[in-house]
């Protein structure tokens, strides 16, 4: 059976009560904030398309960073955080891949998630830092002044794939 994805609508007033919510699919309409991403990093591709796909064992030259931008959610006062997928190190400067910087209304559709466990062999996130070690959804809303709500891209504005049809 197939699920709907949700609309801003669907979602609980109480922010909070997202959580219950991880894995959810989502359907957002609105407009990128790109002067203010943040990446989480390093990070290395979760497929193969650039070498390991991950694992314990990776080759510094495919880590790179996931972008995460803010999103203001149409006909709302809501800005919530959208990982826009992986881009390799070379990439994470927004000058070089300026075709990926969708302006105006767009549609994203993704999946809610939370905040991972930072473990133990990784260092915590440096305040007022633009790079996060680990998805802390709230000290990356607190950062960024967003509601915390993480919305992970899954079509319409991945950049790998933005990125990979332009070059």
């Amino acid at each position: 059976m197939r699920v709907s994805p949700l609309s801003m609508e669907d979602l609980p007033d109480d922010l909070d009560k997202i959580r219950e919510m991880e894995y959810r699919l989502v359907k957002l309409t609105g407009v990128y904030d790109h002067n203010r991403e943040i990446y989480i990093a390093p990070r290395s591709p979760v497929t193969s398309a650039h070498g390991s796909g991950g694992g314990l064992v990776s080759n510094t030259s495919t880590h790179g960073a996931h972008v995460i931008t803010p999103f203001k959610v149409s006909d709302s006062d809501t800005t919530i955080l959208v990982d826009r997928g992986w881009v390799p190190k070379r990439l994470t400067n927004p000058q070089t891949r300026l075709q990926a910087q969708l302006s105006g209304e767009v549609t994203v559709t993704g999946v809610l998630r939370n905040s991972e466990t930072r473990n133990a062999f990784s260092p915590d996130n440096v305040l007022d830092s633009k790079i996060f070690q680990v998805r802390d959804i709230e000290a990356m809303a607190n950062f960024l002044k967003t509601a915390p709500v993480y919305l992970d891209a899954t079509s319409g504005v991945c950049l790998f794939s933005l990125l990979t049809n332009s070059l």
